[in-house]
């Protein structure tokens, strides 16, 4: 993964500062009314990125076990598993 930029807190605004230790929420920043940024907690993005980690592994070993397959068919199983498992819900 690429690393994160970095900024001390004492380079921002004084307003936005104190947002950030006014809670643990993370923190939306917009232009024009369309979220651009969101700031977290370290504690949160370090457990965003360990889960992109974890899903990013399962995927490596879902795709080595499938090499030797046809596309056509690894879809054809995938969407027989969404299909049953949308059956269940029902």
């Amino acid at each position: 993964m690429t690393m994160a930029k970095k900024l001390d807190v004492t380079q921002l605004p004084p307003d936005v500062a104190a947002l950030l230790t006014a809670g643990e929420q993370p923190l939306v920043i917009e232009r024009d009314g369309r979220p651009v940024a969101v700031i977290v907690s370290p504690e949160a993005y370090q457990r965003w990125q360990e889960r992109g980690r974890r899903l990013f592994a399962v995927l490596d070993h879902i795709g080595e076990r499938n090499l030797d397959r046809a596309e056509s068919d690894v879809e054809s199983t995938v969407q027989q598993a969404i299909d049953d498992v949308r059956a269940k819900r029902t």
